[in-house]
C-alpha cells in the first residue's frame, strides 16, 4: 500500500518537477530569443532590455553576454562593448568569438597591442587549424603595427609549428625580418621557402616573397642579387615597389629635389642611384654639377662683387646681381643671395625665377614665413606652367612640412600628381603618414 501512494505521488509531483528544472535550466531563453530578433530589427534599447533580463535570469550563459556585447557595437560603443566581452570570457573562458570581436574592435580603434593579445588569445582556444591560423596572423599584423614585432614573431612561430609551410605565416614572418632590418634573416628564410612553392605557381602568386627578398638585398647594397630578384616580382602591385628600388627612380627624385635646390638629399639619392649602377651617366653628371668645386664659385663671386660695385647705371648693377644671387645660393651664402635677388627684382619685379631664388632664400637663411608669403604669391601667377606651378607647390609642401604643418604640406604634394613631381609627392606623403602613425603609436593605450 505504501509502495503504491509512493508511486502515486511521484507520478502526480514529476511533471511539476520537471517543469520547475527547465524553467531554472532556461529561465532566460526566451530574453534572449526576443533580443536577438529585437537587433537585428535594429532596435536596440529594445534588445538591450532583454538581453539584461537573459543575463540576470542565467547569468553563466556565456552566449547572452556574447550577444548583448554585439548589440553595444550595433551601436556604436566599443568600451560597452569590450565591457562586456570581457564578462563574456569570464563566464566562459574558451568562448573564441568574444576574443575575435574584441580583437576586431581595438584593432579599429589603433589600441594594436590589446588587439594582438585578444587574437593571441582566440589562437589558443579555437580548434580548428584554419581558424587558429587566421587568428594568428590577425595578432601578428596588430602586435606589428603597434612596432611589437618579437610578439608578432612569437606567435607565427607558435603558428608555423601547426602549418610550417603556410605562406601567409611565412610571408609575414620574412616581411617583419626586413621591417626590423634584419635582412640576412629574411634571405635565408625567403631561399628555404622558394624551393617549396607549387611548379605551376602563377608570378602574381609568388611575386611577394621574390619582393622581399629583393628588397634585403637592396638594403645589404648587394645590387645584382637584387636586381635578379626583383625581376620575377615586377607584376601587378608589386611593380611600382620594384620601381622605387631601381636607379630612375633614384635619380627622378634627384631631379626633382635639384629644382627646389634641396642639394643634401640630391647627394644622398643620386648616391643610392650610382652604386646600383656605377656608370649611370645622367646621374654621375649630376652630381659634379651641384658639387662644383666651392673655392672656384667664391672666386667668381668676389669677381662679380668687384664689378658690380664699379657700375655707376643703377638698371645695369640691378642685373648684375641676378648672376651674382645664382652663385651666392649654390655655395649656401642664403642672406645674401636673398639681397642680391631682392636687388635683382628692382629692374623686373615679375621675373618669377628671382622671386623663387628670393623665397628659398629667405627660407634657408631662416625667415619662414616671407618665404612661404613670396612662393605662394608666385604660385598663383595666372597662365603659369603646369610644371613650374608644381615645382613652386612642391616647394611649399617642403617649407610648410619643415615648419611642423604636417597637413598644408600634405595638401601641395597631393597637388604634384599628374606632374613630374609625383613620385617625390608620393614619397613625401609616405614619410608624412609613417610620421603621424608614429605618433599615434606613442599615444597607443594612454
Amino acid at each position: 500500500m505504501k509502495q503504491f501512494l509512493l508511486a502515486a505521488f511521484l507520478l502526480f509531483c514529476m511533471p511539476s518537477l520537471f517543469r520547475t528544472a527547465w524553467a531554472q535550466k532556461g529561465s532566460g531563453l526566451q530574453n534572449y530569443v526576443n533580443a536577438e530578433n529585437l537587433r537585428k530589427a535594429k532596435r536596440y534599447d529594445a534588445a538591450l532590455q532583454q538581453y539584461s533580463l537573459a543575463v540576470k535570469a542565467e547569468p553563466d550563459v556565456a552566449d547572452y553576454w556574447y550577444g548583448m556585447a554585439e548589440c553595444w557595437w550595433d551601436m556604436k560603443n566599443p568600451y560597452k562593448a569590450l565591457e562586456t566581452l570581457a564578462k563574456c570570457n569570464e563566464v566562459k573562458k574558451d568562448y573564441v568569438k568574444a576574443y575575435e570581436l574584441a580583437a576586431k574592435i581595438l584593432d579599429l580603434s589603433k589600441s594594436y597591442s590589446k588587439a594582438g593579445d585578444q587574437y593571441a588569445l582566440a589562437f589558443e582556444y579555437h580548434k580548428e587549424v584554419p581558424k587558429q591560423i587566421a587568428a594568428a596572423i590577425g595578432g601578428a599584423a596588430a602586435y606589428n603595427k603597434a612596432k611589437m614585432q618579437d610578439k608578432s614573431l612569437e606567435l607565427l612561430a607558435k603558428a608555423k609549428a601547426i602549418q610550417p609551410d603556410n605562406l601567409d605565416l611565412n610571408y609575414m614572418e620574412i616581411k617583419i625580418f626586413n621591417q626590423q632590418k634584419q635582412y640576412q634573416k629574411a634571405i635565408d628564410a625567403i631561399n628555404a621557402l622558394l624551393p617549396k612553392l607549387p611548379a605551376n605557381m602563377p608570378q602574381k602568386d609568388y611575386a611577394s616573397f621574390y619582393y622581399e627578398l629583393g628588397l634585403a638585398y637592396h638594403k645589404l647594397e648587394d645590387y645584382p642579387q637584387s636586381a635578379e630578384a626583383l625581376k620575377k616580382a615586377d607584376v601587378g602591385i608589386f611593380k611600382q615597389r620594384v620601381y622605387e628600388l631601381s636607379p630612375e627612380y633614384f635619380m627622378k627624385l634627384a631631379e626633382a629635389y635639384a629644382k627646389v635646390h634641396e642639394y643634401q638629399k640630391v647627394n644622398e639619392l643620386l648616391n643610392t642611384a650610382i652604386k646600383i649602377r656605377p656608370n649611370y651617366k645622367e646621374a654621375n653628371d649630376l652630381l659634379k654639377k651641384i658639387n662644383q668645386p666651392g673655392t672656384d664659385i667664391m672666386k667668381h663671386i668676389r669677381a662679380q662683387m668687384d664689378s658690380i660695385n664699379k657700375e655707376k647705371n643703377p638698371d645695369k648693377k640691378s642685373r648684375m646681381h641676378c648672376e651674382l644671387c645664382r652663385n651666392q645660393f649654390q655655395v649656401g651664402e642664403y642672406a645674401a643671395a636673398a639681397a642680391s635677388a631682392e636687388e635683382c627684382l628692382r629692374t623686373n619685379p615679375k621675373d618669377i625665377t628671382f622671386i623663387f631664388y628670393k623665397s628659398i632664400s629667405q627660407y634657408k637663411s631662416g625667415n619662414h614665413s616671407m618665404a612661404i608669403f613670396e612662393m605662394d604669391k608666385i604660385s598663383k601667377v595666372p597662365n603659369l606652367p603646369a610644371e613650374t606651378k608644381a615645382m613652386m607647390f612642391f616647394a611649399l609642401g617642403l617649407m610648410y612640412k619643415e615648419d611642423k604643418q604636417p597637413q598644408v604640406a600634405a595638401n601641395y604634394f597631393r597637388r604634384l600628381k599628374g606632374t613630374s613631381f609625383a613620385e617625390v609627392g608620393r614619397l613625401e606623403l609616405k614619410a608624412l603618414r609613417k610620421a603621424e602613425n608614429d605618433n599615434n603609436d606613442e599615444d597607443e593605450d594612454d
